[in-house]
């Protein structure tokens, strides 16, 4: 199992065009994000589909307080670098893991 950890976060939220501050806000509100999306499932999983990205980009958007567009670019590029691990099992940081099926182009999270 690789670990999305807290310096490819950053790189990837760094090349939205976010500060370091942002970023530190941007991480933040994605592990709100996830956590509120995957307290709704009793096994505390969601798949990361269209609505919930769109769900989690509006939370980091309000949460570090950036336009759409960038909320929007830093999500991408986290699923990015969550495919680019290459890995079927992926940790984020302590509170989960992404279980990612490529032949699907499939990305669920587990809670810890």
């Amino acid at each position: 199992m690789k670990k999305l950890e807290r310096n490819i976060l950053d790189e990837a939220i760094l090349q939205a065009g976010l500060s370091e501050e942002q970023a530190r806000e941007v991480v933040r509100g994605l592990r709100v994000g996830l956590a509120r999306q995957a307290s709704k499932d009793p096994g505390g999983k969601i798949r990361l589909d269209e609505t919930t990205l769109k769900e989690l980009e509006e939370t980091i958007r309000i949460g570090a307080n950036i336009p759409p567009d960038k909320a929007s670019k830093a999500v991408e590029n986290i699923k990015n670098k969550i495919k680019d691990l290459n890995d079927p099992v992926v940790e984020f940081l302590e509170d989960g893991t992404f279980d990612v099926n490529e032949a699907e182009d499939d990305i669920h999270f587990k809670m810890s």
